[in-house]
C-alpha cells in the first residue's frame, strides 16, 4: 500500500455533536488544537501504515467512545506525517 495524504482521511476527524458530549473545556481544546494541526499539514503524506491503524481505531467506537477513537487515530496520523 502506497502512502497517502492527510486530507484523505481528515473529513472522518470532524467533530459532531457527540464528540464533544459531556466532555471538558480543556479535552475539547485539545482536539480542536490537534484537528488544525491535521488541517494545515493536509498536502503532507503520510505513512501507509499509520493510515491504516487509524482506520482501524475510527472503527473501534463502540469500544473507545467516538471522542477517543478520533483523537487517538488523529494522533496517529500527526505522528507518522512526512515533513519533506
Amino acid at each position: 500500500m502506497e502512502n497517502k495524504r492527510v486530507k484523505s482521511i481528515l473529513s472522518k476527524f470532524r467533530a459532531t455533536s457527540s464528540t464533544y458530549y459531556n466532555l471538558e473545556k480543556s479535552l475539547i481544546d485539545d482536539y480542536k488544537k490537534l484537528y488544525s494541526y491535521l488541517k494545515k499539514h493536509e498536502n503532507k503524506m503520510v505513512r501507509s501504515f499509520s493510515m491504516e491503524y487509524a482506520e482501524t481505531l475510527l472503527n473501534d467506537k463502540d469500544k473507545l467512545g467516538n471522542y477517543l477513537s478520533k483523537y487517538k487515530a488523529m494522533q496517529v496520523i500527526s505522528t507518522s506525517i512526512i515533513h519533506d
